[in-house]
């Protein structure tokens, strides 16, 4: 009989939860009978030991008839029995391309969790005991041992996932979950996670961090924001030499936000099309440009029509090509020509010397 013992973690940390799943099949080309197996888990204070002392894994056995029945008969000793007198583990059979399934045509696996392991540093040696018979030697019972050596390490700060980030309307007792909010308006930050250091980032915070008691949960943003914003939380675990940090990130979305300084290299805009076909990019509301603009299209109007409320200022020449109204007067400092002539409101040219 072939056996392998998985661990969970690899490797093994003391004093911390662990799982082992304990691998039985049959390697061979003849099958082998067994009606008992015995695992041998040392238990107790000792570095050569497993279990911490009191411990009593869960057993869940899965093999191809389901039918096998582990029982703790006595501390770190667990017990199989198969369903009738005895089990056949069969023969290893190739496959049509000639690989061989062993575990899967009459494999065991025996699944034990739920325990922790000692506090000691140290080796354990875990004893797998098949009492079995091989049809057509001299069929008789007998007992085959394997051993596997586990490995305990120092624990390394491991934490418990941190999990959960969100973002609640209101104060802490909230659980209004919320992806968007008005500006300015209180919010909350809510997640799961272990006792431990916590610290969280967001340019709105001062000096961009702040760090939160190990009891703490929750942050509330009392102002909310004024643009779209991102906050990062740290959870970090630290023992001797050792530390872990975790991080979760969400960022919350603000209707209307407000941006004191905007520099943008450049604007595309993806309105709806104006009579020249172009898009528009629509401002609802007052434009105040406090330096120069420059304009390499055409300034339309609403409607085609351009309307100036004050003063139109034209540091060169200001060309009209078509018919310009002027409902008040004009005024020059310099001579006015024309290649046409001047006419009255009725239409008749005016002639002599203008005073």
């Amino acid at each position: 009989m072939t056996t392998a013992v998985l661990t969970q973690p690899v490797p093994l940390a003391v004093g911390q939860p662990a799982a082992l799943d304990i691998i039985i099949s049959n390697g061979g080309q003849h099958p082998v009978h067994c009606d008992q197996i015995i695992i041998v888990l040392p238990a107790g204070h000792l570095a050569q030991d497993l279990l911490a002392p009191g411990e009593r894994p869960n057993t869940t056995a899965h093999d191809t008839t389901r039918t096998w029945t582990f029982t703790q008969i006595q501390p770190g000793v667990i017990e199989g029995q198969p369903p009738d007198e005895e089990h056949t583990f069969y023969k290893a059979t190739p496959d049509t391309d000639n690989t061989t399934h062993a575990f899967t045509r009459a494999g065991l696996r025996l699944r034990l969790d739920n325990f922790h392991t000692n506090e000691e540093v140290g080796t354990a040696r875990l004893e797998v005991r098949t009492h079995v018979r091989h049809p057509g030697t001299n069929d008789t019972w007998t007992w085959e041992y394997s051993h596997h050596y586990l490995d305990k390490y120092p624990a390394r700060p491991d934490l418990v996932p941190l999990t959960n980030l969100r973002i609640v309307q209101g104060g802490a007792s909230s659980e209004t979950v919320i992806t968007q909010t008005e500006r300015n308006q209180k919010f909350t930050l809510k997640w799961d996670g272990p006792n431990t250091a916590y610290t969280l980032y967001s340019p709105t915070l001062p000096n961009g961090k702040t760090d939160l008691a190990d009891t703490v949960r929750d942050h509330t943003i009392e102002k909310g924001v004024e643009r779209d914003t991102t906050f990062t939380l740290c959870a970090t675990a630290q023992s001797v030499g050792h530390q872990k940090d975790s991080y979760l990130t969400t960022t919350i979305a603000v209707e209307e936000p407000s941006f004191p300084h905007l520099t943008v290299d450049k604007i595309t805009a993806n309105g709806e099309e104006n009579w020249r076909g172009s898009k528009l990019l629509t401002i609802d509301g007052a434009l105040r440009v406090e330096k120069e603009s420059h304009f390499f299209g055409t300034v339309c109007g609403g409607k085609g029509t351009l309307t100036v409320g004050d003063d139109v200022v034209a540091q060169k020449d200001l060309t009209v090509s078509k018919d310009m109204n002027v409902a008040g007067a004009v005024e020059a400092t310099g001579d006015i020509t024309t290649d046409a002539q001047f006419l009255d409101p009725k239409g008749t040219p005016l002639r002599g010397k203008l005073t």
